[in-house]
């Protein structure tokens, strides 16, 4: 749900993200989605995630955060989230052990003034290896470290705009949060990459667990939805 205002709901097969997005105002906007365990299950430890985002100005004077994702359990403080270092200029991926601990990062430059255009995030997770970030399709800029350990299956919450303690609040745009069962490589990032952010994920390839996207444009009768859908492959249904 959002933090700050609801959407119409319509059947997530039959709609189709244009140029419009989720706003936050920095302040108190939010976005919280509970995901169920067979979900988180399925994209804890070998996943892409996908997502659109601009900032809503070159002024920028805190680290805020885009992307948050959490276990819920209380013997799994596992935690991972997508945010951007506003003194060092640079996006990151931080994540920790299945027990909240020994935290690894990493990161991609990106100045303060470049962060208002639209920029295409992805990043891949795999059980063992490194946990890269691609922006704009490309690797080549990002430092990338290893993946501190595999986490336990357990209930999560996903975010964006902000992390649970209620901190680092994003002021901008974020649109095609997407995430697959499946660590992608280069091609399949840039094929991503290239459609465009106008782009329905539920298109795209196999194995998505996750998508979730927003449109405030005109649509039937003025006015705007969100669709967002989980589950395995074969049974993915718009939850409310």
């Amino acid at each position: 749900m959002l933090g700050s205002g609801m959407f119409n709901m319509y059947d997530a097969a039959n709609v189709w993200a244009n140029d419009s997005a989720i706003f936050f105002d920095g302040v108190n906007d939010s976005v919280s989605i509970e995901m169920p365990l067979e979900v988180n299950s399925g994209v804890r430890n070998d996943f892409t995630l996908s997502l659109w985002a601009r900032s809503h100005t070159t002024t920028i004077d805190a680290d805020f955060v885009i992307w948050y994702h959490t276990e819920t359990a209380p013997s799994n403080n596992a935690e991972q989230y997508l945010w951007y270092d506003e003194s060092e200029e640079k996006i990151k991926f931080t994540r920790t052990d299945a027990n909240g601990a020994n935290p690894a990062t990493s990161e991609c430059p990106r100045a303060k003034a470049d962060m208002i255009k639209w920029h295409h995030i992805a990043v891949n997770v795999t059980p063992s290896g490194v946990m890269r970030i691609f922006l704009d399709a490309e690797v080549d800029d990002s430092t990338n470290a290893d993946n501190p350990s595999n986490w336990t299956a357990a209930p999560a919450i996903m975010y964006y705009g902000f992390n649970p303690d209620h901190s680092g609040f994003f002021k901008g745009y974020i649109n095609n949060v997407a995430i697959w069962n499946d660590s992608f490589g280069g091609t399949e990032i840039e094929d991503i990459y290239n459609e465009g952010r106008p782009k329905n994920e539920l298109e795209s390839y196999d194995n998505l667990y996750f998508y979730h996207v927003s449109n405030e444009k005109t649509f039937i009768s003025d006015t705007g939805y969100q669709v967002a859908t989980f589950g395995a492959p074969a049974t993915i249904e718009r939850v409310a």
